[in-house]
């Protein structure tokens, strides 16, 4: 069995018992770097137009204020708000879960 085979060994998985060993080993480390691949391809998380997702954007505290039109010491005051856990002194928030905020108090 050659390399042109391989479509054979995927529609009867079976056939690939009956080889010889050099080939079977041969085979394998061909195939090593597409399964990989298609690992790493499955493992993304797929969006509703199947393009891949816009980064997210994380706001600090002036960009929060920023984007609610308050001042920085509202943005320090308002108790609620969904920050991400602080990295060292810094804290931000995903603009996506300020959004969904921000409808959560308008309902």
């Amino acid at each position: 069995m050659n390399a042109t085979d391989l479509a054979a060994l995927i529609e009867d998985p079976a056939r690939a018992v009956g080889l010889p060993q050099p080939e079977a080993v041969r085979l394998l480390l061909e195939l090593a770097p597409v399964q990989e691949a298609l690992r790493v391809a499955a493992a993304r998380s797929p969006s509703a137009n199947g393009q891949r997702p816009e980064p997210e954007e994380w706001l600090d505290a002036a960009g929060v204020a920023d984007r609610l039109g308050i001042s920085l010491k509202a943005v320090y005051a308002r108790s609620g708000l969904p920050w991400s856990p602080a990295l060292g002194r810094t804290r931000r928030m995903a603009a996506s879960d300020l959004d969904d905020y921000v409808r959560g108090k308008r309902r």
